[in-house]
């Protein structure tokens, strides 16, 4: 019996040998191909898929925008502030400011 159970912890420890050289194989399999992954065969699959977001390019189009200005009881900050606020292109009617002021 004795030659029996040596025989089979001898198997049993050769089994647990090839399993961890397969484990430590697969681990070195996945960190190799991981940043290749990652950094080649992903994009190559984004550039095929269809992108489901279609962006108009439409120069005209301007969002409602809201300012805000802070008034720091500074009448000269704040007067060029808004003095720069009305020179810009932005359409007039598509935005609004609004002054915010210490009580």
């Amino acid at each position: 019996m004795s030659e029996l159970s040596k025989l089979l912890r001898h198997l049993g420890n050769i089994y647990l040998k090839v399993n961890m050289e397969i484990f430590i194989l697969i681990l070195l399999c996945i960190s190799i191909l991981s940043p290749v992954y990652a950094y080649a065969i992903y994009p190559i699959i984004l550039k095929f898929l269809p992108s489901e977001k279609k962006y108009l390019n439409n120069e005209n189009y301007a969002p409602f925008v809201s300012v805000l200005v802070r008034d720091n009881k500074d009448d000269l900050n704040t007067r060029i502030k808004l003095e720069n606020l009305s020179k810009q292109s932005y359409p007039p009617n598509k935005y609004e400011i609004i002054i915010i002021s210490k009580k």
